[in-house]
Order: structure tokens, then C-alpha cells, then sequence
């Protein structure tokens, strides 16, 4: 999964996917990205995205 970290499309798939269909994989996704990934810039995209939606990570 240590790739998948600073992927930004599959990221942003993965966003899409949460905002349009509450996708249960895509939540889980998220939630890992934003708490283990290694890189700022993805970590923080993907906590953001949790927290407009009331998550706290």
C-alpha cells in the first residue's frame, strides 16, 4: 500500500467515490491515507475530506 500513499488519482478516485456513494472502501481508504501516510500533501487531502464529512481521524 506504501505506493497507493502519494497517489494522487487514485486518491482522488477514491474522494469521488466517498462525496458521490458513501463507499464503505473508499472511507476505509481514506481514513488509512490519513493517518499513515508518509506525505504531507495526501495526508492532509485525505483528513480533510473525513473531517468536512464530521469524521475525526
Amino acid at each position: 500500500m506504501t505506493n497507493s500513499f502519494n497517489d494522487i488519482a487514485l486518491l482522488n478516485e477514491h474522494i469521488k467515490e466517498y462525496q458521490e456513494k458513501d463507499s464503505d472502501s473508499s472511507y476505509l481508504f481514506l481514513k488509512e491515507v490519513a493517518k499513515r501516510s508518509p506525505f504531507p500533501m495526501t495526508k492532509n487531502r485525505a483528513r480533510k475530506v473525513l473531517e468536512e464529512r464530521g469524521v475525526r481521524v
